[in-house]
């Protein structure tokens, strides 16, 4: 991997740790209920970069996050981390499977679904399998729609944006063996 792919990648999980942080502060109107930045600069990286770097960015970001809000291997680590890989693992698949036929957007509302999804399961797993826990299923399905289509939405923009061109040409002449 170059010297510049490494910059971009650390500036990409400077921002990813920088709108996590950030959101970890943000008021929540329905409580578990985030907007999900932090996954827009995932996203970017798995289309434009390689699977395995968008899978690291993800994975340091929880531990990073949670190290800057104290959080660290408690109870919204697990959480969190949980989130995290199962949206990374269903955009990957979307991603990889269904590249020509699902939209950044279907892609975002799955990685979504699937964050809330493995949250809660986590949190029922947690709390010693209490299945009160699922009575908040519907609400977090309902809620991660619209937060999907706002991160996709956000990908969108960014995609049709000059900074899209630039990621294109680093992609092009930067990829080597190693970044597949």
């Amino acid at each position: 991997m170059n010297t510049r792919r490494v910059i971009q990648l650390s500036i990409f999980l400077a921002l990813s740790v920088i709108l996590g942080y950030i959101e970890s502060f943000l008021p929540s109107f329905v409580p578990g209920i985030k907007l999900g930045l932090a996954n827009v600069i995932i996203l970017i990286t798995l289309l434009y970069f390689s699977w395995w770097q968008a899978l690291l960015l993800s994975i340091i970001r929880v531990f990073i996050v949670s190290l800057l809000v104290g959080s660290i291997f408690q109870f919204g680590f697990y959480v969190s981390l949980a989130g995290a890989l199962a949206s990374f693992l269903i955009m990957f698949i979307l991603h990889i499977v269904f590249k020509e036929k699902i939209s950044v957007f279907g892609v975002s509302i799955a990685g979504s679904f699937f964050h809330v999804t493995a949250q809660l399961f986590m949190v029922f797993i947690l709390m010693n399998f209490n299945t009160g826990t699922f009575y908040y299923l519907p609400w977090l399905m309902l809620f991660s729609f619209p937060m999907g289509a706002l991160t996709g939405f956000i990908v969108d923009l960014i995609q049709k944006s000059p900074i899209r061109i630039a990621l294109a040409k680093e992609n092009a002449k930067g990829k080597t063996k190693n970044d597949k």
